[in-house]
């Protein structure tokens, strides 16, 4: 598909320990000075990188913010696979006003091609296969951590969010839940 061989598709494998080196480069860097508070920021899928990168080197970040965050990464793509519905949200969701709606020739293409991918069996196979999981992360995570929730959230619902938040050891915790 485009010319990427199936091999080059890591799903995640390294984007934790680009994370950690990526802070220490920004955080320890001459003339910019050592920051004292990191916050880490993850929204849904890079909600486990982060939480993930906080396990692996806990001062990487002094607060960590999760928006949407999911349970686990094959979780969430055997949900996308099983309900191709779940891509609703991104391409306009219930109410139609995506951008892409109004480009219905590229929104035909987007969605072929992700329907494509995610019906691969090679790619499916390596997210079945990762390590990726908040339910884990977060038992270890002791950094405070506020999640934030939408009701209406199709594909991190409530119980997972129930389940993530009970999950978190950390001290300090809080959840903001809005309506979308």
């Amino acid at each position: 598909l485009f010319g990427i061989a199936p091999s080059w598709v890591i799903c995640g494998k390294r984007e934790v320990t680009d994370l950690i080196q990526v802070v220490h480069q920004v955080s320890e860097k001459d003339g910019v000075g050592r920051y004292k508070k990191r916050l880490g920021l993850g929204f849904c899928y890079s909600s486990l990188i982060f939480s993930e990168a906080v396990v692996q080197d806990p001062t990487l970040f002094t607060h960590l913010v999760c928006d949407g965050a999911i349970v686990a990464l094959s979780e969430v793509f055997s949900r996308l696979q099983n309900d191709t519905s779940l891509f609703a949200p991104i391409f306009g969701g219930s109410n139609g006003l995506s951008y892409l709606l109004r480009f219905p020739m590229l929104y035909s293409m987007a969605t072929s091609l992700l329907l494509t991918v995610f019906k691969s069996q090679s790619f499916f196979d390596q997210l079945l296969n990762s390590a990726l999981s908040n339910v884990e992360s977060f038992a270890s995570v002791q950094i405070p951590v506020m999640i934030w929730q939408g009701e209406a959230d199709i594909l991190v619902p409530k119980e997972d969010f129930e389940l993530l938040f009970n999950r978190l050891a950390c001290r300090h915790k809080c959840a903001i839940i809005t309506p979308h």
